[in-house]
Protein backbone atom coordinates (compact mmCIF):
# COMPACT_ATOMS: atom_id res chain seq x y z
CA UNK A 1 0.00 0.00 0.00
CA UNK A 2 1.44 3.06 -0.96
CA UNK A 3 1.94 5.67 1.50
CA UNK A 4 -0.51 8.23 -0.14
CA UNK A 5 -3.40 5.84 0.14
CA UNK A 6 -6.34 6.88 2.20
CA UNK A 7 -9.82 5.80 2.71
CA UNK A 8 -12.28 9.00 2.61
CA UNK A 9 -15.45 8.12 4.59
CA UNK A 10 -18.64 10.16 3.49
CA UNK A 11 -21.05 10.82 6.58
CA UNK A 12 -20.89 9.77 10.61
CA UNK A 13 -24.11 7.31 10.85
CA UNK A 14 -23.51 4.00 11.95
CA UNK A 15 -21.52 2.42 9.04
CA UNK A 16 -19.83 5.71 8.26
CA UNK A 17 -18.24 5.69 12.17
CA UNK A 18 -17.90 1.97 11.91
CA UNK A 19 -15.76 2.05 9.18
CA UNK A 20 -13.53 4.74 10.35
CA UNK A 21 -13.12 3.21 13.55
CA UNK A 22 -12.08 -0.19 11.67
CA UNK A 23 -9.68 2.12 9.96
CA UNK A 24 -8.24 3.45 12.97
CA UNK A 25 -8.03 0.04 14.41
CA UNK A 26 -5.96 -1.71 11.41
CA UNK A 27 -3.73 1.87 11.11
CA UNK A 28 -5.23 2.70 7.88
CA UNK A 29 -5.46 6.79 6.79
CA UNK A 30 -9.08 7.91 6.40
CA UNK A 31 -10.77 11.50 5.98
CA UNK A 32 -14.54 11.09 7.56
CA UNK A 33 -16.64 13.74 5.92
CA UNK A 34 -20.23 14.52 7.99
CA UNK A 35 -22.16 17.40 7.27
CA UNK A 36 -23.70 17.81 10.43
CA UNK A 37 -21.79 20.54 12.86
CA UNK A 38 -22.22 18.11 15.92
CA UNK A 39 -23.47 14.12 16.43
CA UNK A 40 -26.10 13.36 18.76
CA UNK A 41 -29.16 11.14 18.99
CA UNK A 42 -31.83 11.67 16.70
CA UNK A 43 -34.51 9.85 18.88
CA UNK A 44 -34.45 6.77 16.56
CA UNK A 45 -34.08 2.99 17.44
CA UNK A 46 -31.97 0.92 15.65
CA UNK A 47 -32.06 -3.08 15.13
CA UNK A 48 -28.82 -4.09 14.98
CA UNK A 49 -28.82 -7.14 13.10
CA UNK A 50 -25.90 -10.50 15.00
CA UNK A 51 -23.88 -10.35 11.72
CA UNK A 52 -23.27 -6.43 12.41
CA UNK A 53 -23.12 -7.06 16.42
CA UNK A 54 -19.91 -9.22 15.64
CA UNK A 55 -17.77 -6.82 13.89
CA UNK A 56 -18.90 -4.26 16.63
CA UNK A 57 -17.56 -6.54 19.31
CA UNK A 58 -14.52 -7.37 17.54
CA UNK A 59 -14.09 -3.97 17.18
CA UNK A 60 -14.26 -2.95 21.04
CA UNK A 61 -17.50 -1.80 21.37
CA UNK A 62 -19.43 -4.50 23.44
CA UNK A 63 -19.41 -3.23 26.35
CA UNK A 64 -20.72 0.19 25.85
CA UNK A 65 -23.44 -1.19 23.22
CA UNK A 66 -24.76 -3.33 26.02
CA UNK A 67 -24.92 -0.41 28.40
CA UNK A 68 -27.12 1.33 25.58
CA UNK A 69 -29.22 -1.43 24.37
CA UNK A 70 -32.18 -3.04 25.61
CA UNK A 71 -33.50 -6.30 24.10
CA UNK A 72 -36.41 -7.09 21.73
CA UNK A 73 -39.54 -8.14 24.25
CA UNK A 74 -42.05 -8.85 20.84
CA UNK A 75 -40.99 -8.60 17.55
CA UNK A 76 -43.49 -7.75 14.66
CA UNK A 77 -42.73 -8.17 10.75
CA UNK A 78 -45.15 -6.27 8.49
CA UNK A 79 -44.88 -6.27 4.81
Amino acid sequence: MSSDFRIIVIGGGLGGLTLALACLRFGIPFDLYEQAKEFGTVGAGVEIAPNATRVLNRLGLEKEFEAISSPFSERYMVR
